[in-house]
This record gives structure tokens, C-alpha cells and sequence, in this order.
């Protein structure tokens, strides 16, 4: 058994943090635990034998004891996550940060349950933006009919009623981006961005109006 200490020091010498680690040498296989004991007491030459199986199957055996957690979006690595999506059949444009993916994963299964409602659509836009909207259907506020009106398919009550249609109104902080044209480049993604989460999202009858965002 060998022990060896790795520490990080600043600048100014002082240490910040120490690991030790432990390293085992064995001189025989720990497969012959699989075999009769009689092997183990009697054969030292299939101890090592064995090991030279072991070194080439331990690191696979060690990856698939970590694969449950390649399943669970919160600690996946970044470069697992679009793999993990495509079991869920989930896409997202590249405007899309890691954290919100993992975020948007976690919660698949749920949106699917809800699709096509006012939650799903609110909680999409929640995920990615870190703000719960607003959602604002548009319904007529009186009754009016003239003395030659006809109630038909062709004909709405109301004044400016809109059936079918909401409102998305959002409040976004703004984009900590210090130089102007980046800036708006972003904030241009950003925006895309959200209309094509609204545009997944919502019934597919609707339609909706989504004012341009002001910061907040």
C-alpha cells in the first residue's frame, strides 16, 4: 500500500486544499475470489494471470458502476446531456446554458404530461428564462350587436375580442454584456429563443402576442 499527498498552495505559499490518495499493490488477482479456493491457496501463477485479465476489465467495470449517474441530469457531464435528451426527444437551440438543460431534462416528462397547456407553457418559459410569466388571454369586455347584426360562424361578440389569442407578457433582467452590440446580438437570441419555446408550447389553435421584452 503506498500513500502519497497532493496540496495546492496559492502565491503566497499558503495551502489550500490536500488530498491524500491511497494505492493498492497487489501481487495476485482479486478475481481468484470467483474461483475454488483451492486455486488461491495452491497456484500463485493463476493469481497473476488473472491480473492481467483484471487490468484490462476494472476500467470498464468502474465505468459501469458510475452509469447511473451518466442518468441523472444533475450531475451528467455537459457533454452527456444532449445524448440523455434524445431518450426524452428533446432539442434545444445552442442560446440554451447547461444548467437550464439540465433543468429542462429533469422536468421532460412532466411538460410532455402537460403539453399544450397554460402550466407547460409557463413552466418552459420559467426553465429557461428563470422568470414565471404572465399569460393574459384576450376576451371580449362587452356585448354589442347592431340592428342588422346576425349571430353566424362569421360573427364574434364583443368589442376587440380575439378567440383563441393570449398575451405573454415577461419581465427579463437585463443581459450582463458590456459591449452594446453583443449585447443586443444576445438579447436578439434570446428573444428567438423564447418564441420558439412559446411556439412548441402552446395549442396548436392559438395565437399570441408577445410584446417585446423590457428589462426588469
Amino acid at each position: 500500500r503506498i500513500e502519497s499527498v497532493a496540496s495546492l498552495y496559492d502565491l503566497d505559499e499558503e495551502m489550500l486544499a490536500s488530498k491524500t490518495v491511497t494505492i493498492k499493490i497487489l501481487n495476485k488477482s482479486t478475481y481468484l475470489r470467483y474461483l475454488p479456493a483451492i486455486f488461491e491457496s495452491h497456484d500463485p501463477v493463476i493469481g497473476r494471470l488473472l491480473m492481467l485479465f483484471e487490468s484490462y476489465l476494472a476500467p470498464l467495470e468502474a465505468q459501469i458502476e458510475t452509469m447511473p449517474y451518466l442518468l441523472d441530469p444533475k450531475i451528467t457531464p455537459a457533454h452527456f446531456l444532449p445524448w440523455l435528451g434524445s431518450w426524452l426527444d428533446l432539442t434545444w437551440s445552442p442560446a440554451w446554458p447547461d444548467e437550464r438543460i439540465r433543468v429542462l431534462i429533469e422536468n421532460a416528462l412532466e411538460l410532455y404530461r402537460w403539453q399544450g397547456t397554460r402550466w407547460a407553457l409557463q413552466k418552459s418559459l420559467e426553465i429557461y428564462t428563470g422568470k414565471w410569466p404572465e399569460i393574459v388571454s384576450s376576451n371580449a369586455q362587452n356585448f354589442e350587436i347592431g340592428d342588422q347584426a346576425a349571430l353566424g360562424f362569421n360573427l364574434a361578440l364583443g368589442k376587440d375580442n380575439r378567440p383563441h389569442t393570449f398575451v405573454v407578457e415577461l419581465n427579463l433582467p437585463p443581459l450582463d454584456i458590456e459591449d452594446e452590440v453583443e449585447r443586443r446580438e444576445q438579447e436578439e437570441v434570446r428573444w428567438q429563443t423564447i418564441i420558439s419555446i412559446i411556439e412548441s408550447q402552446k395549442p396548436a389553435h392559438t395565437a399570441y402576442d408577445l410584446p417585446r421584452l423590457k428589462p426588469s
